[in-house]
């Protein structure tokens, strides 16, 4: 049976979310500002400024969760490096 790694699954999402959290940030940095952007149904790639707003929210919250995940998964390689490190 197929057996699920968690590592790696944790890994690739950060990677996944990182690339969205950049998306996001660009296109929220490139928004007008205020209530303009409400006033001219401002849209980029069919996503107002809120809807993106809360995308960029969402995958942040997820990002820290799987951030954590990571770190549980690579403790020991985390501290085998840092140990290394040191001498």
């Amino acid at each position: 049976m197929f057996a699920l790694n968690w590592r790696r699954v944790s890994s690739l999402t950060i990677m996944f979310l990182a690339a969205l959290l950049t998306y996001t940030g660009i296109v929220l940095w490139i928004a007008p500002a205020g209530r303009y952007a409400l006033w001219t149904e401002w849209r980029f790639l069919g996503f107002t400024k809120d809807e993106t707003t809360y995308i960029h929210l969402t995958s942040s919250f997820a990002f820290i969760l799987m951030g954590w995940l990571h770190t549980w998964y690579n403790w020991r390689t985390i501290m085998a490096y840092f140990s290394n490190r040191a001498k």
